[in-house]
């Protein structure tokens, strides 16, 4: 399998992933506060990384080069992941998920702008550059309800500004991944970036004086689905960025609001109006433009 084909795969496979993860965020949110879900959250997955760490491909210069200064990069892009989990769970908790998820994952447009800065990828012409500005109208159209223009009260939900900072941590956090990526593996980078964002969820659930107390049965279920699918979405993410463009992969796993849409269709019934739904299909025809042209 070619680079290209790998970093495809990988990315669909994160899409899939971070689609079920964002629906189980949702039982968990009416019953635990943002920060006790991200530590739990990750904790699992720290425990994953463990268990596994000694089946997976790590290469002795990778180990030699994670000893060094450069894991600096890693913890820094954990403490946006940490921040990026709080504004997602805040924002799912205040505002439909079909609303939600279109707008955070429209971090695509910042994420191919850092790729760009940070290591010369370049977009495939004028056919992304229309893309990203359909993700950017549907983002404006999707924020916009037509009551609230008509009566001279337009305002932009707090769910909708929570989804927004996502949108902006992700793009940053995902577009400078490659740097450690480069430095010391996919694996390494994985591990550093999940590990950091719970020790970051432990110190300030500690400075908030937040019980650490186990969550209820309901509760550890969901938390155990999302970390295992957080696990497989980590390194899908880190190997496809490995194998091929940041844009590109980038551009698959962000068209997850797909399966978040059929899955609220099906478990939440949930229904958006005409004009978020012409906005959702805007966005999603962007962020698959951005991938194919």
């Amino acid at each position: 399998m070619n680079n290209a084909a790998l970093g495809i795969t990988y990315g669909l496979v994160a899409m899939v992933c971070f689609g079920l993860m964002s629906v189980w965020y949702r039982p968990l949110t009416s019953r635990m506060n943002s920060i006790k879900i991200s530590f739990y959250r990750n904790g699992f997955i720290s425990v994953i990384f463990l268990l596994s760490f000694p089946f997976l491909p790590i290469s002795r210069v990778e180990i030699n080069n994670y000893l060094t200064p450069s894991i600096i990069y890693g913890l820094a892009i954990g403490f946006i992941g940490f921040l990026s989990q709080l504004t997602i769970l805040k924002a799912v908790q205040k505002e439909k998920l079909g609303i939600v998820t279109p707008i955070a994952n429209s971090a695509i447009a910042p994420t191919v702008l850092f790729s760009m800065i940070f290591f010369h990828e370049s977009l495939g012409g004028a056919g992304q550059l229309l893309a990203m500005l359909a993700i950017l109208i549907g983002i404006i159209l999707i924020t916009i309800n037509p009551k609230d223009i008509k009566t001279a009260g337009f305002r932009i939900s707090a769910g909708v500004l929570y989804a927004l900072a996502t949108c902006l941590l992700w793009g940053i956090a995902f577009g400078w991944m490659k740097k450690p990526i480069n430095i010391f593996g996919p694996i390494l980078t994985s591990m550093t970036i999940e590990v950091s964002v719970f020790i970051y969820g432990a110190i300030t659930m500690k400075i908030k004086g937040e019980s650490f107390s186990c969550p209820d049965g309901y509760c550890l279920k969901y938390l155990i689905l999302i970390a295992v699918a957080a696990f497989i979405a980590s390194l899908s993410v880190v190997f496809g960025y490995a194998a091929y463009k940041v844009n590109v992969v980038s551009a698959l796993f962000f068209s997850n609001p797909i399966v978040v849409a059929v899955y609220s269709y099906f478990i939440y019934k949930e229904k958006l109006s005409r004009l978020q739904l012409a906005a959702a299909t805007l966005i999603m025809a962007g962020i698959i433009g951005v991938c194919v042209l």
